[in-house]
């Protein structure tokens, strides 16, 4: 499985089975009252499973395959290939229910989708002989299609020399990123290649540090957040040469690309896989925290580097969580003020306004946290939780005081 698909936590294992293969969402109960309100998460993160939870009941509203968010969480498309088809479905998120699909020929992934959700990323499924050769003989070549969802249509189909992942494309359908992985197989670093779309050209040069040009970016993505104005693209990599962790910051309008060094203690590699990222409204500041090493970053992408750093008792990783490398999440507040981030186990709030760390919020250390979410007014904040019923949390009240949904 790709690293970069676990940035955040483990499949929800609740009250709902996984959707079936026909991507038909799973049902609910007719019986339960309507949601006041929908609490929507992405437990794996970007191209993981999104469920809904119904708020008058605690309980699943429905289960959606894994798929893409748009960062302003208006539009979720799933991909499902069957017989030599793929389809791509867009979803209500109100309902859960398929608002349209396209069909496209062939058997492909579906991995990118613009900020605006426009232009949809697909990657070509390599069959068993295929991989089995590329393996053997070590020439790669990867396939990709630009799928213009407002007219229905491919735009552009293109085919490259190499191993080629997507990371990430413009909302203005014109500049396609590319992580290319060097050597093809069991790569040891990575460029960062920019298509031109306009041009249906493979820039020549690849895009690097602006301060540091001769430096190869060595490490492995572990997971991407992207701001709604679709202007920054932000990978956390771990670099396993030199033991750290650093936020690989795309710009996409001006094709340019930098990398910030984050605090990563003694470099163990589990440990810096607990990092999670956080934009700031205005896209101009990082929240990383890191609750294994106990500490709080804040980068700033103006002076890009990390500009205050926060220590707290750290909570290292014990023998149940180590390995488990999604068991982090973390979100903002509407005014900014107060960061919460947890480790799967614990529940931490920063005050971005001070500096300082909350105490765990969490009565028990077992909790299992699989992801978080505000309420619409953002007094709110609900906690999904393995085989158990939302978890809400009043952001308004100093003590933090807990109180389970009831059915």
């Amino acid at each position: 499985m790709n690293p970069k698909l676990l940035f955040l936590i483990p499949i929800l294992l609740l009250t709902v089975a996984c959707a079936p293969p026909s991507l038909e969402p799973a049902a609910f109960s007719p019986a339960d009252p309507p949601p006041t309100e929908l609490v929507i998460v992405q437990p794996n993160g970007t191209a993981g499973e999104l469920i809904a939870y119904n708020t008058n009941t605690s309980r699943e509203h429905f289960r959606l395959p894994a798929g893409f968010l748009t960062a302003d969480e208006s539009l979720y498309y799933a991909a499902a290939q069957q017989r030599g088809r793929t389809r791509l479905n867009l979803y209500n998120l109100q309902t859960g229910s398929i608002a349209h699909d396209f069909t496209v020929d062939g058997e492909w992934n579906l991995d990118g989708i613009s900020t605006n959700g426009r232009w949809l990323v697909l990657t070509r499924i390599p069959n068993e002989q295929e991989q089995t050769r590329r393996q053997a003989n070590g020439i790669w070549q990867t396939e990709i299609q630009i799928f213009d969802t407002q007219n229905g249509r491919t735009t552009h189909t293109i085919t490259l020399d190499g191993n080629y992942e997507i990371d990430a494309i413009s909302g203005d359908g014109t500049g396609l990123f590319l992580i290319q992985h060097l050597p093809p197989a069991n790569p040891d670093h990575y460029l960062i290649r920019a298509y031109d779309l306009s041009l249906d050209e493979l820039l020549p040069d690849p895009l690097r540090d602006k301060r540091f040009l001769d430096e190869l970016m060595v490490g492995y993505p572990w997971g991407s957040i992207s701001d709604p104005a679709g202007v920054w693209y932000l990978t956390l990599y771990l670099n396993t040469q030199h033991n750290k962790a650093f936020i690989h910051a795309l710009n996409m309008e001006n094709r340019w690309t930098f990398c910030i060094d984050l605090p990563s203690g003694e470099g163990d590699f589990n440990t810096l896989q607990q990092y999670t990222l956080t934009l700031a409204p205005g896209g101009h500041k990082i929240y990383a925290a890191n609750a294994a090493l106990g500490v709080v970053a804040e980068v700033n992408l103006q002076e890009v580097m990390v500009t205050r750093q926060r220590q707290f008792p750290a909570h290292p990783l014990t023998a149940r969580f180590r390995g488990d490398s999604g068991l982090n999440a973390s979100l903002l507040t509407a005014d900014g003020n107060t960061l919460y981030f947890t480790d799967g186990r614990q529940l931490w709030a920063y005050n971005t306004m001070t500096g300082d760390v909350s105490e765990p919020l969490l009565e028990s250390g077992n909790s299992s946290v699989q992801a978080l979410a505000l309420s619409a007014d953002g007094e709110s904040l609900y906690i999904a939780q393995a085989r158990r019923p939302l978890l809400v949390l009043s952001t308004t009240t100093t003590s933090l005081n807990t109180t389970m949904l009831q059915d």
